[in-house]
């Protein structure tokens, strides 16, 4: 199953670089570089639509453009979003980048304090609060409060920001990154958050992601037996608490099922590996330590 998506990721990750000509450009741009130009561009998002107070304007807009999709299609993207459903989604990428799962799991540790001390602090109503009913396409729950910023926006652009700077692919970073803004842009669609909301997500998500991976450079004991057993065993019960799990969108009730079973397929085998075969597993070396900090530098 990961070779599959693995090589399907691969080969539009091709068509997108042969097409558009974006080889030579990923070529010259560092991590450095890709790091810092998209998150000076989501954050000149988040304050360009704050001080132009184009929020409500730019809401409707992308709603009337999104009609013409149907609603199953912004629901299933949605879903893949959630928090619970990304952790569960790293199962499949534990055995091959356990550095990418560690870096997840710390940059999740900090990027969830930010997300909600900025939520709980501040209270900004979402749109049903201030749009009436007839005004704007909602599909799903009707969440009220909490608007700012959106937590599945930070979750799937934390993903793939670990992915990228842990696993250096960076040949996919223009499907990865437009797959992101996709899922992320899905939270406007379904009616539960402003532009604003989902930039600011973004932007810290990437960051965070970036950070998650410094620090598992610098403290590896995920990466460890031990720390990859431990990890590997709480996200195995998170896909089996995410089996029937209610996201409240019962159109993509589906895509959230079939995650679960194949992540929990997938991770228990690797789990399996773990525990009996621990000799296949991969740790790292000095020289591993070593290089991985002279390529966050």
């Amino acid at each position: 199953m990961f070779k599959y998506w693995h090589d399907l990721l691969d080969s539009i990750a091709a068509l997108v670089v042969n097409n558009c000509r974006v080889r030579s450009v990923m070529g010259i741009m560092s991590h450095e570089r890709l790091l810092i130009s998209t998150a000076a561009v989501l954050l000149i998002l988040t304050v360009g639509i704050h001080g132009l107070d184009a929020n409500k304007a730019l809401f409707l807009w992308l709603q009337s453009w999104g009609r013409y999709v149907p609603e199953s299609f912004w629901a299933s993207l949605t879903v893949v979003g959630d928090g619970l459903t990304v952790a569960v989604l790293l199962l499949l990428f534990a055995r091959k980048y356990p550095k990418m799962i560690w870096a997840a799991v710390l940059a999740a540790l900090f990027t969830t304090l930010i997300v909600q001390s900025v939520k709980h602090s501040l209270v900004l109503p979402r749109p049903p609060l201030v749009l009436a009913p007839d005004e704007f396409m909602l599909i799903g729950p009707e969440y009220r409060h909490a608007s700012f910023p959106s937590g599945h926006s930070t979750a799937i652009w934390l993903f793939a920001s670990v992915w990228l700077f842990s696993a250096y692919h960076w040949s996919k970073a223009v499907v990865l990154m437009s797959l992101a803004a996709l899922i992320a842009l899905s939270r406007v669609m379904v009616g539960a958050h402003w532009p604003v909301d989902i930039a600011a997500g973004a932007f810290i998500g990437w960051v965070g992601g970036w950070a998650g991976v410094v620090m598992a450079n610098r403290w590896q004991w995920g990466m460890t037996l031990k720390g990859q057993r431990i990890i590997v065993a709480v996200l195995l019960l998170a896909a089996v608490a995410l089996i029937g799990h209610d996201s409240g969108y019962t159109q993509a009730g589906w895509v959230v099922n079939s995650i679960a079973v194949t992540c929990l397929l997938f991770g228990g085998y690797h789990f399996y590996i773990l525990l009996r075969h621990p000799q296949r597993i991969d740790q790292p070396s000095d020289e591993q330590v070593v290089e991985d900090r002279k390529n966050q530098r």
